[in-house]
């Protein structure tokens, strides 16, 4: 009996065991369909391009805006002047002085080791125009720069131009590059032509109001003449092409003159003298405006010296004394032009 009822309390245990056990139980080292895979450190390392912008970026703007900020304060408290300038010199003789910058703080002291840029000009270019040399000087104990300009090879009138230094980092910075204009200062650089007793002639046509070309003379080359000549030009006369010079062809003026003059004379100075406007009546006169448009030529070899234009207004009570000024401030101003750019 015993053993029967031992048989009958191991078969319930058993039976009791098999139903809280459910059937096909997975096993806990075999993962599931929802179980995501796994990732490793590096690739759940954020990418840099997915850092926020401030970790990189803000840094540089405080940077620049502490630089500019201390640019603007440097510059409110510095003043710059010029306080030697050379005589003007004759082109290719060297200046007899140099340029002196001065640069001092509000309280008069001398404002040392500030970088100050110089831009001058150096000679000129195919076309004329003037092209520019610029070098970076340092001020010294006493607050001053010293710049002697190189010998002049071309007649000039231009400024040489002294600007503070703009900060590496602020080069991009429009407000830098405005503060530093508003500081700087010029000095005239003067070169005056060496050809003004070389020989030359002038071949200036007028024209009508209609815009005919008057050939039978040219107030506007007598003038011209006139005005050279009291600025201490010799050897220097009119000629006439009136035909080549209204043409507008370069090459057929030079030869004109070259068939003409051969080698007699060291440079031409021809072109053109039109009414810029029809002459106005007004309550205070009659106003007149001319126009010229000169060019200059070596007679060697037909190369350009020279090229302006300018414009010449004047108001008189009479018609014919307004075309009088006006022609007289033209060639008055065209005579400056010459002397400092032949």
């Amino acid at each position: 009996m015993k053993i029967l009822f031992y048989i009958v309390l191991l078969s319930s245990i058993a039976a009791i065991s098999c139903a809280s056990t459910p059937k096909h139980a997975p096993q806990e080292d075999l993962p599931s369909e929802n179980t995501p895979a796994p990732v490793s450190l590096e690739e759940a390392a954020p990418k840099e391009d997915e850092l926020p912008a401030e970790t990189t970026q803000t840094p540089i703007v405080d940077e620049k805006a502490e630089a500019l900020a201390a640019f603007k304060a440097l510059l409110s408290e510095v003043t710059l002047s010029v306080t030697a300038t050379p005589s003007e010199v004759v082109a290719t003789k060297a200046f007899a002085s140099p340029y002196i910058l001065t640069a001092r703080f509000a309280d008069g002291k001398p404002a040392q080791e500030l970088s100050i840029l110089v831009c001058a000009p150096q000679g000129r270019a195919e076309d004329g125009s003037v092209t520019y040399r610029m070098l970076e000087l340092t001020t010294q104990e006493d607050g001053t720069v010293r710049f002697l300009p190189e010998t002049p090879a071309r007649a000039c009138n231009d400024v040489v131009r002294f600007t503070p230094v703009i900060p590496a980092l602020l080069t991009d910075s429009e407000e830098a590059e405005q503060l530093a204009q508003e500081k700087s200062v010029t000095a005239p650089f003067l070169v005056r032509t060496r050809l003004s007793r070389a020989g030359g002639v002038l071949a200036l046509v007028d024209f009508t109001k209609s815009g005919a070309p008057i050939r039978s003379r040219s107030d506007s080359s007598s003038s011209l003449l006139t005005a050279l000549m009291k600025k201490g030009f010799a050897s220097v006369g009119n000629i006439d092409f009136t035909d080549q010079i209204a043409s507008g062809s370069k090459d057929a003026v030079y030869k004109a003159a070259k068939q003409m003059l051969g080698s007699s004379c060291a440079y031409l100075v021809y072109g053109t003298v039109k009414y810029a406007a029809p002459v106005e009546k007004t309550d205070a006169g009659f106003v007149c405006t001319l126009t010229a448009d000169v060019t200059c030529l070596t007679m060697k070899d037909g190369s350009l010296l020279y090229h302006t234009v300018i414009e010449s207004s004047a108001t008189e009570k009479q018609e014919g004394s307004a075309l009088v000024s006006c022609r007289t401030a033209l060639t008055q101003e065209l005579s400056t032009q010459l002397y400092y750019g032949l």
